[in-house]
């Protein structure tokens, strides 16, 4: 049988506990507020205004440091935002870019009005049909490999903004769908919280935390398919709370949430890669145990999300494989990759503790950075560095809170060796630095760990303040008080 119960750590009582079912409570461990007591109590219907409230609160949390950064910020992101753009663009219009092709003509013409952050050697704002060689790269499309799911929604979405809004650029309204996948990943993940028996205040307090996480605003108000990966990574957590705690194996659900996430972007289905291998672990467990019929339906799960992804991953590949020029060059190849020398053993396994930071390295246009910002995120980094280390020591094993912090120290081994083994299969190269935004699907389990925590420990007055600072700090500096 599996084994659990919610997320707190609670004493050693014996077998009496340890055989209690995933998601039973646990008296001494309790996983939210004093309010907050049972199943029943927290579905009172005196508990839907409060709830009402909060949500209005998130949403206007979110959308107001969305908005803002996307008026005060209008010049394009350093991180290829142009190529994502252009692809949005493209497919929104019955197009898939391929490798060799030149940014459209009127991602180009708004290229040059937008500018580049903090600027850029590009024809001028209003020059019709600007020459792609005169931007960056050579306006070459370089990411024409990630898989079309994000693109196609947001295209299209953008389109349909600029048919009710007339006037609006394609980038902007594009940028403005990049609230909508905010909205949608904090939604999930609020869920995910109470799959996990998490009080509905502190899950709240935790959803919070997603858009004043600095890397998460910038892919939420930029065109770029990182603005799916709290989405992502929600969605993973929400299928393992749905076999840890529910306890439910059927795999229809979980196939479809990794085709969905991987759609969006490859690297965007590793969480869902990271809850195959748990569910792979527990088979193995349940297996020694002689469950075999848990066994069996874990075991049959993970494979099933393992072979989506791979069959995912693998039809992109060829489809696009056989398209574009054969003998293309990536522009940009030489700037982040170098090249291997020997066996490749250092190399790729030179950043394989990078993980850690999914929080400490972004990137904000400067008008709508500062130190508040850096100061924030330092804090928030320090929390995260930390969070699947403290999660092994304070929860019981075995338990879903347990396993979280383990699938999160997984993957936070597990991405950076994944990008260096794409980069070295694709290029022959490696990269030095692999940056913390290939991991952003992570920072949901971060997070998740962290409220599990505070819920565990009823620690409200702490988690009130990072959050009350991180608020003030992060809305202070996006709208240029600070």
């Amino acid at each position: 049988m599996l084994r659990g119960a919610g997320p707190g750590p609670g004493p050693v009582q014996g077998d009496a506990v340890a055989s209690l079912p995933v998601g039973a409570a646990v008296e001494d461990a309790p996983t939210g507020p004093a309010a907050v007591t049972a199943g029943r109590a927290r579905r009172r219907p005196a508990d839907l205004g409060p709830k009402l409230l909060a949500g209005a609160a998130l949403v206007l949390l979110a959308g107001s440091l969305v908005l803002t950064a996307i008026v005060r910020a209008p010049q394009l992101s350093l991180l290829d935002e142009w190529t994502h753009a252009d692809y949005a663009y493209r497919i929104s219009h019955g197009e898939v870019p391929a490798d060799g092709d030149a940014i459209s003509r009127e991602i180009r013409e708004e290229w040059s009005c937008h500018r580049l952050a903090p600027g850029g050697d590009i024809p001028p704002c209003g020059q019709p049909d600007p020459p792609p060689a005169d931007y960056t790269a050579e306006g070459q499309q370089y990411n024409s490999f990630h898989p079309p799911v994000y693109y196609a929604i947001t295209g299209v979405l953008a389109r349909a903004i600029d048919a009710v809004r007339p006037g609006l650029t394609f980038i902007t309204a594009a940028r403005l769908v990049g609230l909508g996948w905010l909205l949608a990943g904090m939604a999930v993940f609020y869920l995910a919280l109470r799959r996990f028996e998490v009080g509905w205040p502190y899950a709240a307090a935790g959803v919070a935390l997603l858009p004043l996480t600095p890397i998460v605003l910038h892919a939420s108000s930029t065109v770029t398919n990182d603005a799916a990966a709290a989405l992502a990574g929600s969605l993973a957590l929400l299928v393992l709370a749905r076999v840890l705690v529910q306890r439910r194996t059927g795999w229809l659900l979980p196939a479809a949430a990794t085709l969905f996430v991987s759609g969006t972007k490859m690297l965007n289905g590793l969480p869902m890669l990271v809850v195959a291998g748990l569910l792979g672990v527990l088979a193995i467990r349940s297996w020694r145990e002689r469950d075999r019929a848990t066994a069996r339906s874990l075991a049959v799960l993970a494979l099933v999300i393992v072979g989506t992804f791979l069959a995912a991953y693998l039809a992109w590949s060829l489809y696009q494989a056989s398209r574009g020029d054969p003998n293309w060059v990536n522009p940009v190849l030489g700037k982040s990759g170098r090249p291997v020398r020997g066996l490749p053993f250092d190399e790729i396994f030179s950043t394989s503790f990078t993980g850690f930071s999914l929080t400490s390295s972004y990137y904000l246009q400067p008008l709508i950075n500062g130190q508040g910002i850096t100061a924030w995120a330092k804090l928030l980094s320090a929390l995260v560095v930390a969070s699947p280390f403290v999660a092994l020591a304070a929860f019981r094993p075995w338990r879903p809170a347990w396993l979280v912090g383990a699938g999160l120290l997984a993957g936070m081994l597990l991405y950076p060796l994944a990008v260096e083994l794409q980069v070295y299969l694709s290029f022959g190269r490696y990269f030095p630095q692999v940056v913390v935004r290939y991991g952003m699907s992570f920072i949901p389990w971060a997070l998740a760990v962290l409220v599990m925590l505070a819920a565990t420990r009823r620690a409200w007055r702490t988690g009130a303040a990072v959050l009350g600072m991180g608020t003030l700090l992060v809305a202070g500096t996006v709208t240029g008080v600070l």
